[in-house]
Parts: C-alpha cells; structure tokens; sequence
C-alpha cells in the first residue's frame, strides 16, 4: 500500500508530532499527547488513507491519548478502528500489542469484564505464537490475566498462569520488579486457596524482590501490606504469637513508610490503616502489642475516611442521573469507577454474562443510597451478587455527599428441584453450581449430596411428604425448578406434578427446558403457556463439553428475579 499523492510533504511533520505525542503519552500528559496526536492522525489520514497500515498505527496512538485524557468513549472508537485496520491488513506487533491492551483498559472502565478477558486470552495465544522473542511480554500479559480471575474469585484458574509467568521471570529478569509483582499474585492466589504457609512464603520472596528492585515504591509498600494480611490470618489459624508480632510489625512499617512517601491521605495509607484495625482485632487474644497498634488518638481522625478500592462498580439505577453524577465528582481520583450501560432488555432476554463478570471482576461496589436507585432490581441484584462474593460495599449519600461502608441483608436463594433420573448427568451440574459458585441453599443439603454421589429431589418423596415439604419451602422463600427434557414428558406422574406446579404456584415456578422445547413432542398447555419471564431454555444439555456456565447464571438471574419479585410485592401489601 503506497503514500498518496502529495503525503510525501507531510512525512517530517508527522514524525514530529509522534515524537512529541508520545513523549506526552509516556509522562502522563493527556490533552498534550491529545493536541499533538490529533494533529498527527490528520496529516496521516490525507498521507495513507483509512486503511494504511500507519493509520491503524495512528489510531492506536490517538485511543491511548484519548484513554489518557478520560474520554473513553473516544478511545474505544479510535481502537475499534484500529482493530478494523489490522483485520484488513495488519498492524505491526507492537502496535498490535498496544491496542490490544488498549481494547482491556476501555473495556475494563465498562465493567466489560468478559471482554477483556477474551481479549487477554487471544493476546497470550498470539505472543506464546511469536516465541522466546515475546515471552516476557506473553509473561507479563499472564499476569495480567491471572489478577482479572483473582479478583472474579477464580483463584484455580488463576494458579497455571501465574506460576508460567513467574518461572519466565525467573529465566529473563530475576529478582525484578516483575518477579515480586508475580509472587503478590501467587500469594493473594494461594491464600483464596486457602493454602496460607505457601501463600506467605511467596509474600515473602514477592517483598524481597521489591526492596531489592524497587525500595520504598508503592508497589513494595502495598506488597508489604498484603503480607501483613496474609500472616495475620496464618497467626489466626496456627494460633501462632510469632507470627502475629510479625504481622503487626509488617503493618507498622508499612503504614509508616506510606505516611512518609505518599502522604497519610494516599489510598495505601488509608488502605493499611484499615487492614491495621481489622488485624489488631483479629490477633488481640495471641499478641499484647495488637491494641497498641490498632489507630488511636489523633491518627484515629484519618481512618474515618474511607479506603476505597481502585476498581469501584457503581450499583445505580440509570434514571437516577444527578445522583450517579455527583457520586463520581465526589470519588478520588485514584479510583477507577465502572459505570455499566443501562439494561434495556426484559427479564426473559436478558443474558447475564456482562452484568455478573463486571461487578465480579470490580474490587468492591458501591451502591446509591437514593429511594429512586433503591428501589431497582438490578442494583439489589449486583449489591447482593457483590456482598456474596465478598466484594467489600460502601454507600454514596447523594443528600450529603457521604460516602460509607456499607453492607445489605443477603437474599435467600432457596431452590427445590423436580427432574426426571435419565437427566441426572445435566441436573447435577447446574445445582452443583448454584450451590458452591453462587450460594442457594438447595433442599436435602446439596454438599452432602456430592459426597455421597447421588442428588436427592422433591419428586423422589411420596407424595403427602413432598406437598408439605413444598409448602414449607414456599413459606421461607424457596423457588421451585422444574427441569424439562423429553423424557420429562413421557412420564405422565411428573408432567402431572409439574403442570399442577406452573398452574397453581407460577410466582415461584419456574421452568428450565433441558432440550429445545420446539425438538420435543407437544408440551402440555401449561408448559406451553407459562409466562416467557419463567421459563428459561439452555442452548445444549449442561453435560456437554461445549456448554457454558453463563447460561447457569442466566437461569440464576431469574430464579433471583422471581425472589424479588415476590419480596416486593410482600413489601407493597404491608
């Protein structure tokens, strides 16, 4: 592909302001970087024309300066551009790797979770493809991905791609900033696995990289920190004195060191403050010097402010505009809010993989305290699906300004289930998931299930026992799923039962076909009539190997909707 006619005049002026574009990307000057790339990409376009490899390369530099300046909006068109250049003609792998990582930062501000980590997942596949050349970047983007599944709780899947990362560290940059910020993932990693020693010991070595590379930095400080945290709760569990002084001792230090590098008002300050209160707590029965290190007197002042964490989803209700307007005025500027677009879809079309992976790959939400945003379904939904996974919750009072933490009565997600034996295999896994990833209290106790390899049913009681257990279950909350299939249908007692169930009880009903209902013979009138916001269809049998548990969080949502929907209206009675 060749210059245009005349473009030969502008190549000097374009090589200047790249240069000083960039310079201005790489200080940290975003309306700098903005004037001088926007004058650049101009001169670009008349030069090469819209599908030049150099004007793919030009929008890439233009999203980075828009992302820079904060108008994000501006860069995802720039790198969707881009994106459509290198589809056409390729961009060179540097350029390619920018943009990719461009696409996760835009992406990742729209709580577009699910995006950036298909995005991560192509992007390592392509650098493990360009060989030894690439491997540390391929490294350094494994790391990358294995903090978006930290944070999302997925700590197993989290575990292969840090030790890969951590073993290229080892081989090209050892003892450097990158190996200690793999062994902060691996610590955080092994202690969600619950293995507290190895998560500490790889604390440790994380701490030793970092003062050797980079003392005094925050990264060595935040570090230091999270080892704190990891010890307390290895002190805790050991019942272990030592290991508590050298807990509290860590926290100290820390806390001393941010005050005096980056100010008693900086996140990590208040972050360690915070940790520090929690931590004097846990180890007073094993440590005297646990009340002397918690906050007190006038230091005591600074922890009433409030630690935010960086990634800050904001649970709100679309409408509710002035509110979500002066919550992101009042929020510091390290903080990072992820403002999700408005839900536009009914219920019964509404897929849940954006929304869930959005506030699980957020560091904690915080919810509008306004009668309008309160009121919503959606936002009780993303504060309860937050508090479940252990996201840590603060409220916005759009009346006075104030931010606090903050906490929600956890719904109670009850489910009984009706299911014929040929379709055990299926109906296993999706109560197996609703039960250890996303916490329903399922009848019979359905760890104990798991334990003994077999799943007990409603349907299995005879039939005096299995009406009372229902009625019971209704009483406190308890939705029933009735898991549909071809052989469902061929037995006349559960189609009985069922039909009874989606005629008599719809408010808490609901219908899960397991094969397409339009491929079985003609369903009864009832499951034929049953409203479209109550009946859920998966693509393929759960069984499957192609299948995907976001179509479980899909059946979750409603089963969480049908809950809410009958508190509500309990509320409007009284």
């Amino acid at each position: 592909m060749q210059i245009k006619e005349g473009g030969q005049a502008h190549l000097g002026e374009i090589l200047r302001l790249t240069s000083r574009g960039r310079a201005a990307l790489d200080a940290g000057d975003g309306p700098a970087a903005l004037e001088a790339l926007q004058r650049k990409h101009n001169l670009v376009r008349k030069s090469f024309g819209d599908d030049h490899p150099s004007t793919g390369a030009s929008w890439v530099d233009l999203g980075r300066a828009y992302e820079l300046a904060g108008e994000f909006d501006e860069a995802r068109a720039a790198f969707e551009e881009a994106q459509r250049i290198n589809q056409s003609c390729g961009l060179h792998p540097h350029q390619l790797t920018l943009l990719e990582d461009g696409l996760k930062k835009v992406n990742a501000r729209r709580g577009h979770t699910f995006a950036v980590e298909m995005i991560s997942k192509a992007q390592i596949e392509r650098l493990r493809g360009e060989g030894d050349d690439a491997e540390l970047m391929r490294a350094c983007a494994q790391d990358e991905q294995a903090d978006l599944l930290m944070r999302s709780g997925r700590f197993a899947e989290a575990l292969p791609l840090a030790l890969d990362s951590l073993a290229i560290f080892e081989r090209r940059a050892p003892n450097g900033v990158d190996e200690g910020i793999c062994c902060r993932y691996l610590m955080i990693i092994h202690r969600g696995l619950g293995n507290l020693a190895v998560a500490a010991e790889f604390g440790r070595r994380g701490a030793a990289c970092l003062a050797n590379a980079r003392p005094g930095s925050e990264s060595a400080i935040t570090l230091a920190d999270e080892l704190a945290v990891t010890l307390t709760l290895l002190a805790v569990e050991r019942g272990d004195p030592l290991l508590a002084s050298e807990a509290l001792n860590l926290s100290v230090g820390a806390l001393e060191l941010a005050e005096a590098k980056l100010g008693e008002k900086h996140k990590a300050s208040l972050r360690i403050r915070s940790n520090r209160a929690e931590m004097a707590s846990r180890l007073s029965h094993l440590c005297a010097n646990a009340l002397r290190a918690a906050p007190q007197g006038e230091a005591s002042s600074v922890e009433v402010e409030v630690a935010l964490p960086t990634r800050l989803f904001i649970s709100h209700r679309y409408s509710d505009s002035c509110s979500r307007n002066a919550l992101l005025k009042a929020l510091p500027s390290y903080v990072h809010p992820v403002v999700f677009e408005p839900v536009s879809v009914s219920i019964s079309e509404f897929v849940s993989e954006k929304l869930i992976s959005g506030v699980l790959g957020a560091d904690g939400l915080v919810a509008i305290d306004s009668e309008e945003s309160n009121a919503s379904f959606w936002t009780a939904f993303e504060r309860d699906l937050a508090m479940r996974n252990g996201k840590p919750l603060f409220a916005f009072d759009p009346k006075s300004d104030e931010l606090r933490r903050h906490s929600v009565e956890l719904a109670q997600l009850m489910v009984a289930h009706c299911w014929h034996p040929d379709d055990r295999t299926d109906v296993d896994r999706v109560i197996q998931y609703l039960a250890d990833e996303r916490g329903f209290d399922v009848f019979g106790d359905v760890k104990r299930w798991w334990r003994r390899r077999q799943t007990a049913s409603i349907w299995g009681l005879p039939a005096s026992r299995r009406d009372q257990a229902l009625l019971v279950l209704r009483s406190l909350g308890a939705n029933y799923l009735v898991f549909a299939s071809q052989a469902f249908l061929e037995d006349k007692l559960l189609v009985k039962h069922a039909a009874e169930q989606l005629a008599g009880y719809p408010e808490s009903t609901l219908l899960c076909w397991l094969d397409d209902p339009s491929s079985v013979d003609e369903p009864p009138v009832p499951f034929r009539e049953a409203d479209g916001a109550r009946v859920v269809t998966f693509s393929r049998r759960p069984s499957s190997r192609d299948f995907r548990v976001t179509e479980i969080d899909d059946l979750m949502v409603r089963l969480y909707w049908l809950t809410h929907q009958r508190r509500a209206t309990k509320a409007q009675s009284l």
